[in-house]
């Protein structure tokens, strides 16, 4: 965030969080009649399984689930079959497209009675200034982290390129999160479109693969468990699993600057079931629920009632929550036009396969 970082994007304590709607079916049986279902497009683990039976016995609405590894594919997915899929929660940048597309359905905020639990901080942002089509769910920043013991002590995202890091360092496999740092890294912006200084940027990250040990955005953190890696760069979530494993392991937010994200849940406009839609979005907005589901995915919660329902040690996590004006320089990824979207891929695969 996530820039939409959020990305797609948990540790392994959350991935039971992907069940089909025929593994909760049974679950609202003695507190709630049959409510048919609500079919959910999101990355996978990021309504915590908790959450997720807890809202079918309370309403007896079946879960039904599909997982999308990245904002691209979700969009993908959104664009050829709409009509499959009743709610999705995705990165901001590609709520935009989405909202430009005209693939959201506009709110009747009036089937939200939990509608203001929202904290305004995490509203009207460049996707959707008027809040007519997402409620924000979690919020967070891509963060550095490093095992002291195998590895020079990191402050900056140009720190990856030390030698010392040879064949060590793991990154997200996210085509701008990880141009975009590299971008900053060299003095330029975030999200830079200027096609020769994206040419630096692609020589910069070839530089850099002899340090990388691997791409990954799904269980980065891993790698910084096991030991094969002695440094990375994943979204905060990841960090903080890694950092519940291993508590030895150092965090740093870049000195370039910060990359912020938020991740709002939306009903696409040809959904099938968009009352059980409407109920689920309104659940989460409760202040429990959503406090439930931010410490099972361990992103800042976008819900001002849920504060109240936050554990002291979620609240002072170093990876979830930047120290004091880390905020201050953070950036949103936007959204770029057709010819930058394909210098990005472009440039992307050409360091893939370097």
């Amino acid at each position: 965030m996530k820039i939409s970082m959020l990305c797609k994007r948990v540790g392994a304590a959350m991935l039971a969080a992907a069940l089909c709607g025929t593994l909760l079916a049974g679950c609202g049986g003695e507190k709630a009649e049959d409510k048919g279902s609500v079919s959910v497009l999101t990355y996978e683990g990021y309504f915590p399984d908790n959450v997720v039976a807890k809202f079918t016995e309370e309403t007896g609405i079946k879960w039904q689930f599909t997982a999308a590894s990245s904002n691209e594919e979700m969009y993908d997915k959104l664009r050829t079959s709409p009509e499959l899929y009743d709610v999705v929660l995705c990165g901001d940048y590609m709520l935009d497209t989405m909202v430009k597309s005209d693939m959201l359905l506009a709110l009747d905020k009036g089937k939200l009675s939990n509608y203001g639990n929202l904290d305004p901080d995490f509203q009207g942002k460049f996707y959707d200034p008027d809040n007519a089509y997402t409620v924000p769910y979690a919020a967070g920043s891509p963060v550095l982290i490093y095992n002291p013991e195998k590895s020079p002590a990191l402050s900056a995202f140009a720190d990856l390129w030390k030698p010392e890091l040879a064949d060590s360092v793991v990154l997200l496999d996210d085509i701008r999160v990880i141009q975009g740092f590299a971008a900053q890294s060299l003095g330029y912006d975030l999200n830079e479109t200027d096609p020769a200084k994206l040419e630096e940027v692609k020589n910069k990250l070839i530089e850099l693969k002899s340090n990388i040990k691997l791409f990954d955005s799904n269980t980065p953190h891993n790698a910084l468990v096991s030991g094969d890696a002695a440094a990375g760069f994943m979204f905060c979530s990841q960090a903080a699993t890694a950092l519940a494993e291993n508590p030895n392991l150092k965090i740093a937010f870049p000195a370039e600057g910060a990359g912020f994200g938020i991740d709002c849940i939306a009903i696409p406009k040809e959904a099938k079931n968009a009352d059980n839609a409407y109920a689920f979005l309104n659940f989460i907005l409760d202040g429990e629920n959503s406090a439930m589901a931010s410490e099972g995915i361990l992103y800042i919660s976008c819900n001002k009632a849920a504060a109240a329902h936050l554990s002291d040690a979620f609240k002072s996590n170093p990876a979830v929550y930047p120290p004091d004006g880390v905020m201050e320089k953070a950036q949103f990824i936007l959204p770029l036009d057709d010819d930058a979207t394909a210098l990005y891929t472009d440039n992307w695969t050409a360091v893939k396969n370097s």
